[in-house]
């Protein structure tokens, strides 16, 4: 009714026309109405070969950019082929694919007379050809139950033999419109499992979707079964009988029960030209229901053909937020296979504004988070995790361990905008000789930066960064700070729209994915790139770019030459150094000079230790980590890394004898007692697999008045439990733990 207001002349003119069409004609009666949503109807009697149609035109709110459309009065009456089933509008001459607004609903009813004069003519009915041609979509719309199948269980159904069957495991996904179902494995031999591994694997487990997990059997047969009339149970065995297939175990009650297995039955003709799928439903009476199957798309790419090479690049990304999660996932969706996902975090309901994940995962460490959304994105991806934080208070193995792992990847991405954690991805990056690339929204989201670092084509990643700074002291102070990287819960929260951080995250996924292949030459010819998204600063307007260029050093350490006499000097100095900071000092004077300089702050750091016997060890060396607070002590993780590797050199890599024991601490203003954070914190550390530790022990000591050390020291197994362990002071250099 509202067009028919705002429309009055195009309201007077329908009438009008289709008055003067029920003037003209003797098979037309039309009655105006309103239908109680307010829309303009027109019922409508058809006089047609002798029977009368009882029709409705209905204009819709949008009248004249949309067409009225005409159906049968009876919800249940079908007049026509060119029908949208029952009680459906009839598919005319004019429709919405080539509606025009000049067209009136007097035109509409002419154009259903002629259709439905031609079809039912009673001498000599006519094959009204059809203009409709529905898409895959259109036809599935109605289909609840669905089957899919990928390329390589289609290889596995070619590869069956005729007059064959085999046992399949499927998946079956619930949504509010659809039951889908897939093929996980397929049993090509007795005791032998075949998966079908362009399944991704988070379709083949109940996490972190509820995939349900069910069983049926794929029929091979020389005969034609696809093409037997199947409407129930019974058809389906008396096909299966007559081909001479193994039917008999299709129909078993479950175990107890009083209803029968449901099962999923494929049937493939001779030549696998076509094929059919049926469920039998859980039910006491069975019941055959047919699936849509969705067939694999055809041999036609979707992605340059480079992209396969991506498959066998690991990609170590560090920061899974808001743009370490579009990374990820973007690259998965591009072709990497193999990531290793480094967060300490969480995700929260505010990270969702922006973060690529949803509610499903709140409260999911986003490492684990990300995984499974990339097992769901691609097949055949591996996914390795630390929830660990870089540059953070971590054990220092944990730490080493991590930056390790990271060094083992093919391209590093640091997605944290954080300055100490970019420090160390430039150093592994450096000494490993892997391209590094970073990027980082600024805030309210008006632009961003990406940059790269390529070993021997950029210059080293802190000559990147240096060039990016010389060039900012050129222009203008930035009117807002950086966004807040990795620290964000100390800082106010990032304002922008989440298109604001997707546009930067497609250009680093683009400058890594560029790196990963090694393009020669690259798409991007700078190593720098300042990205306006609105008209602020420098930009003047959206997706203003600025390149930066950069020149400097390049990997290699140093460029000038190294003598042995050089080497041989450095080491004599090296070792005298050493003798004479550590050779007479026993651990105990070490822990006790630490302290007594720490005064009130808290220090600590690691305990290394040689094995002595069972269920006994003598520390060897401690190092000391000074920069603490009064409640707190902060651990340098490079120093325990660099102490550790020269602890397990000196000991030729003995690591059944030699290895490290735990860390220590200082409580100089508490009971030498753990905390709460001590034991969540040494309990990270032994049940994290990386590490591999049997158990650490955690040694706090306290100066009391009279220069006296005390202390306790504490066992930590990896199933959780705590044992107090004994400190033996001896005659000797070093104390013992048992």
């Amino acid at each position: 009714m509202k067009w028919a207001i705002s429309n009055p002349t195009r309201f007077l003119h329908e009438r009008t026309e289709l008055d003067r069409l029920e003037n003209e004609v003797d098979w037309l009666s039309a009655a105006w109405r309103i239908d109680v949503e307010g829309k303009i109807e027109v019922d409508l009697d058809l006089a047609i070969h002798g029977r009368t149609y009882a029709g409705r035109m209905t204009y819709p709110d949008v009248f004249p950019n949309s067409p009225p459309y005409i159906r049968p009065r009876d919800p249940l009456e079908r007049w026509t082929v060119h029908q949208y089933g029952p009680g459906g509008s009839l598919c005319l001459q004019w429709r919405a694919d080539n509606w025009h607004p000049n067209v009136t609903g007097a035109d509409m009813i002419r154009s259903a007379f002629d259709l439905l004069s031609a079809e039912q003519n009673p001498e000599q009915p006519i094959n009204v050809s059809s203009a409709h041609h529905m898409t895959e979509g259109q036809l599935m719309r109605s289909e609840e139950h669905r089957f899919v199948v990928t390329h390589r269980l289609l290889h596995a159904f070619h590869a069956l033999p005729q007059q064959s069957r085999a046992v399949l495991t499927t998946r079956t996904i619930l949504n509010a419109t659809a039951q889908v179902v897939f093929v996980s494995e397929i049993l090509v031999a007795e005791n032998e499992a075949q998966a079908i591994t362009d399944l991704p694997a988070g379709i083949s487990s109940y996490f972190p979707l509820f995939s349900w997990r069910g069983e049926g059997y794929v029929f091979r047969s020389e005969a034609a079964i696809t093409r037997a009339n199947i409407a129930s149970t019974d058809d389906l065995l008396r096909t299966l009988s007559e081909a001479g297939l193994r039917s008999d175990d299709l129909l078993v009650k479950e175990e107890g029960g009083s209803k029968y297995k449901s099962k999923i039955v494929v049937l493939l003709d001779p030549e696998l030209t076509s094929l059919r799928v049926f469920s039998i439903e859980s039910n006491e009476q069975p019941v055959l229901c047919e699936y849509r199957v969705i067939m694999p798309s055809g041999a036609d790419a979707r992605l340059p053909e480079e992209y396969e090479r991506l498959s066998t690049v690991r990609v170590g990304i560090v920061g899974l937020g808001s743009i370490g999660s579009k990374v990820a996932l973007s690259l998965a969706r591009s072709g990497v296979r193999r990531f290793l996902l480094v967060d300490d975090d969480y995700l929260v309901p505010g990270n969702l504004v922006r973060h690529e994940l949803s509610w499903a995962f709140v409260g999911v460490h986003k490492v684990n988070a990300v995984r499974d959304a990339l097992r769901l994105v691609a097949a055949e991806v591996t996914v390795d995790v630390r929830s660990h934080r870089i540059a953070g208070q971590e054990s220092a193995l944990a730490a080493g361990a991590a930056l390790k792992d990271l060094a083992s990847c093919d391209l590093l991405i640091d997605a944290t905008a954080n300055p100490e954690v970019f420090l160390l991805m430039a150093a592994v990056a450096k000494a490993n000789k892997k391209p590094l690339c970073w990027g980082e929204l600024f805030a309210t989201g008006y632009g961003g930066l990406i940059a790269r670092a390529r070993p021997g084509l950029d210059p080293n990643p802190l000559v990147v960064r240096s060039a990016l700074h010389e060039y900012l002291a050129t222009l203008p102070p930035a009117p807002f700070q950086n966004a807040p990287g990795y620290d964000a819960e100390q800082e106010p929260p990032l304002v922008a729209y989440d298109c604001d951080v997707g546009n930067i995250a497609v250009w680093l996924t683009g400058f890594a994915i560029d790196a990963a292949l090694q393009r020669s030459p690259s798409r991007f010819p700078y190593p720098i790139y300042l990205i306006g998204l609105r008209r602020e600063w420098i930009f003047e307007q959206p997706f203003d770019t600025r390149p930066v260029d950069a020149h400097g050093d390049g990997w290699d350490e140093g460029t000038e030459s190294i003598t042995d006499e050089d080497r041989l000097a450095a080491l004599g100095v090296v070792l005298k150094l050493y003798e004479e900071t550590h050779a007479d000092r026993s651990s105990l004077q070490v822990l006790g000079s630490a302290l007594q300089k720490a005064g009130r702050r808290e220090v600590g750091g690691v305990l290394m230790a040689e094995h002595i016997g069972p269920n006994k060890f003598k520390v060897c060396e401690i190092t000391v980590h000074r920069r603490g607070a009064i409640a707190s002590f902060v651990r340098r993780i490079e120093d325990a890394i660099g102490k550790l590797s020269s602890f397990f050199h000196r000991t030729d890599h003995d690591y059944v004898r030699f290895n490290y024991l735990g860390e220590w601490h200082s409580h100089p203003s508490f009971d030498p007692i753990p905390s709460a954070t001590d034991d969540a914190s040494m309990l990270e550390i032994v049940q994290d697999e990386s590490v591999g530790a049997n158990f650490v022990v955690l040694l706090i000591v306290k100066l009391i008045s009279n220069e006296q050390l005390v202390g306790t020291a504490h066992t930590y197994l990896p199933d959780g439990r705590r044992a107090r362990s004994t400190i033996i002071l001896g005659n000797s250099n070093n104390m013992q733990l048992q």
